[in-house]
């Protein structure tokens, strides 16, 4: 999600196509993303097996999908929660892929069930309202019963799906023994097997249990942001944009929806409808610093070089580490003509590790030129050619000694 956009420069053609501004503009993926880190510390990649799976599950209950489905590296299988307002399923990706790979893996599949059966139940109290105390985490009694109830939503699945009531209980029998479940989240082993069989018996039935019947009639916001995001990852932007706007008019304060739809504008070029955008969500939450940083991005590109100035200076303000909104902010500083500004943030920028540092080193050699310090230019491009910048080193042979 790295692009690189050039600005004309005094030093004649060449540098057309030198002085570069990272462009990183985030939508909902980057939500994720910190919640992927929040859970587990690793990194997210895409993956169109977690639909089949799903879609497998869902095709035989009559349900909608309600939530996300976000890959999150090196958990154990999946999980259910609730984040933002947003419904997600986190899995892990080779997980997946199992159960996508092997119509008979009917273990992997079950465990899926159950964490759908999550959020069938409405197990998935927000996150955010626990960190936040806003509710109490449920005691140890709660979560059994959730489990019990997502256990017997796993079972109706796999009947529907036409597993065996041995392939139904496999997962139980592995994952949970039958010890004192006194001071434990999980049942015992002998008491979700009885879920998962009464589960199993309703979907042996041809008859939709009403509990799982009337879930999800009514389209929801997060239905509709799902479609929005579908959309966009097939680069239908277009339509994702249609599908973001559906979800702002039934949620007016959805500051992602905002975020995205602003993301796509801004790559189908309408950068005054992106600013619109990213100007709503700062509305919103004035706190958070990337709608700061992509109005920035699309500020620039109608060249309101101070408007970006100004929204740069709140991006690295909310946080001061934020090593691309230097470098980005040093590119607008030498469109001002602000050469010394501009070398301390491209400083600031390789300080903090920006992206592409053989750009930003031979963009600070550049400013130093313009400045009449020839040798701090000459240093700064022997960095940048030794990281295989081009024209760092052709302007070595030509103005070095």
């Amino acid at each position: 999600m790295i692009k690189l956009f050039y600005i004309c420069t005094v030093k004649k053609i060449l540098f057309a196509v030198l002085l570069v501004s990272v462009f990183k503009s985030y939508s909902q993926s980057s939500d994720q993303i910190k919640l992927c880190f929040a859970m587990q510390g690793n990194s997210f990649s895409t993956d169109n097996m977690a639909d089949q799976a799903l879609n497998k599950i869902l095709s035989v209950t009559g349900l909608s999908k309600r939530f996300v489905l976000a890959p999150c590296s090196e958990i154990s299988n999946c999980l259910a929660i609730s984040y933002k307002g947003i419904r997600y399923i986190l899995f892990d990706k080779e997980f997946m892929k199992q159960i996508s790979s092997s119509g008979s893996n009917w273990t992997n599949l079950s465990i899926l069930a159950h964490e759908v059966g999550h959020h069938i139940n409405g197990h998935t109290i927000d996150v955010v309202m626990y960190s936040d105390e806003v509710v109490d985490r449920p005691d140890l009694e709660s979560f059994r019963k959730m489990e019990l109830e997502a256990d017997e939503f796993s079972g109706f699945v796999m009947a529907k799906l036409g597993a065996s009531l041995e392939q139904a209980t496999a997962a139980v029998m592995i994952m949970s023994n039958d010890d004192d479940d006194t001071y434990s989240t999980h049942p015992k082993r002998s008491k979700r097997i009885k879920s998962i069989k009464a589960g199993y018996a309703n979907g042996s039935t041809q008859v939709i249990p009403k509990k799982y019947e009337t879930v999800n009639k009514r389209v929801s916001v997060e239905q509709i942001f799902n479609m929005a995001e579908n959309k966009k990852n097939q680069n239908d932007y277009v339509g994702a944009i249609n599908a973001y706007s559906r979800a702002i008019s039934m949620k007016p304060d959805y500051s992602y929806a905002y975020n995205n739809r602003g993301f796509l504008k801004y790559q189908l070029k309408d950068f005054r409808g992106a600013i619109s955008d990213y100007s709503t969500v700062i509305k919103i939450d004035p706190t958070y610093p990337v709608p700061y940083y992509n109005r920035g991005l699309a500020k620039s590109k109608i060249k309101d070089f101070n408007g970006a100035l100004i929204d740069y200076n709140n991006a690295i303000k909310l946080k001061p580490d934020y090593a691309i909104a230097y470098n980005n902010r040093g590119n607008v500083k030498f469109n001002l003509k602000n050469y010394r500004g501009a070398i301390m943030d491209y400083s600031y920028a390789i300080k903090f590790k920006s992206k592409g540092p053989s750009k930003i080193f031979t963009n600070r050699g550049v400013s130093k030129e313009l400045i009449g310090d020839l040798k701090g230019a000459c240093k700064d491009w022997s960095v940048a050619a030794r990281l295989g910048n081009r024209n760092a080193q052709k302007w070595i042979l030509e103005q070095c000694k």
